[in-house]
């Protein structure tokens, strides 16, 4: 009787290069801030049937050219800048009695600002050359990218021709496509978070702390 066998296969790779910079300053009067950048790729290559990054499909177009899988990782992000900063707000001493310095001391805000491009994706077409569950991708004619990119229109869709053994009459595309994975950018990302503290001495070890948070401060979509 004929079974199931289990085939494993380890054969992808992974690589990453990238170059971390950061700064951190302490002002005076109670300011503090913190940049970070990170310029960097990352790629895979030869995509398995358990492997894969999370994003992009685990399977291969072609079983036989597991090298045209290699692509940027679903994640990859080729520029990354996070900024924040702290600050004790300072008090004027002439208010720092009485109601006044109980209602504008002991002020802090805080704040962290996100930016980096665009998460890579893959231009794919429907399974219609016979490869079981593979993935398919079409044959890539031209660029892709867009001067006037919006949210209905984000590449060229021209630039892609579709490939199909399911017209005897058009034997010329039938094969695989040419277009890579992960060839494309999606939209960036950029986010400022801000906070506002105000902290209550009751006693000498009980405090009172007043805290109002702002995520995504500009209400911004992010796609």
């Amino acid at each position: 009787p004929l079974s199931r066998i289990r085939f494993l296969d380890s054969g992808g790779n992974a690589y990453y290069q990238g170059l971390q910079v950061s700064v951190r300053k302490e002002f005076s009067q109670g300011f503090l801030m913190t940049f970070a950048y990170t310029y960097s790729k990352a790629e895979m290559t030869g995509y398995g049937r358990n492997e894969g990054d999370g994003i992009n499909s685990n399977t291969y177009q072609d079983a036989n050219n597991r090298a045209a899988e290699k692509s940027r990782v679903g994640f990859d992000a080729t520029h990354v800048v996070t900024m924040s900063f702290l600050y004790n707000v300072p008090m004027i001493k002439s208010l720092s009695k009485g109601v006044a310095g109980a209602v504008l001391a002991g002020w802090q805000t805080n704040g962290i600002l996100s930016f980096r491009t665009g998460f890579p994706f893959t231009v794919s077409q429907g399974n219609i050359i016979n490869t079981g569950n593979n993935p398919v991708r079409p044959d890539r004619v031209a660029n892709g990218s867009l001067a006037n990119q919006t949210i209905n229109q984000w590449f060229d869709p021209d630039a892609f021709h579709i490939v199909s053994c399911q017209n005897s009459a058009m034997p010329q595309t039938c094969h695989y496509g040419s277009s890579g994975r992960g060839i494309l950018e999606g939209p960036g990302f950029h986010n400022a978070d801000v906070s506002l503290f105000k902290n209550f001495s009751l006693m000498e070890r009980l405090k009172l702390q007043f805290r109002s948070e702002f995520f995504n401060l500009t209400n911004t979509p992010q796609f």
